[in-house]
C-alpha cells in the first residue's frame, strides 16, 4: 500500500469524517473506497500503460455534437466518395491527434 499525502476543502473534509463516524469506519478507508469508486467509475485499471485523456460528454450533448458534425461532412462530402475513403480519412485524422496529444505530454 502507499501512502499519501491529500488536501481536501472543508467541506469534502468535514463530509468525509461524517461517513467514516456514521459508518465506524477510519477516514482512510472512507477515502480509499471513494478512490475505489471513481477508478472503477472511470473503468481505470492499473494495467494501462497509455491511457487517454478522458471526455465525459452528457449524452444529450454528444449526439447533438455528432449529428451538427455529420450534418457539415454531408454538406461538404462530395456525392461520389465511397465508404472506404471516408474511413481512411478518419483513420489518417484519428492518428494525427493521437500523434499530437502524446507530443504534448511529453512537452
Amino acid at each position: 500500500m502507499t501512502r499519501l499525502r491529500i488536501y481536501l476543502d472543508d467541506e469534502a473534509a468535514a463530509l468525509a469524517r461524517q461517513i467514516a463516524a456514521a459508518e465506524k469506519r477510519s477516514l482512510a478507508d472512507v477515502v480509499r473506497e471513494a478512490v475505489r469508486t471513481y477508478v472503477r467509475q472511470r473503468r481505470l485499471t492499473g494495467r494501462a500503460r497509455v491511457q487517454e485523456p478522458l471526455h465525459l460528454i452528457p449524452a444529450g450533448e454528444w449526439r447533438e455534437r455528432f449529428d451538427e458534425a455529420l450534418a457539415r461532412l454531408r454538406a461538404e462530402v462530395p456525392a461520389d466518395i465511397v465508404p472506404t475513403e471516408i474511413e481512411a480519412d478518419i483513420t489518417t485524422a484519428r492518428t494525427e491527434v493521437r500523434q499530437r496529444r502524446r507530443q504534448q505530454g511529453r512537452a
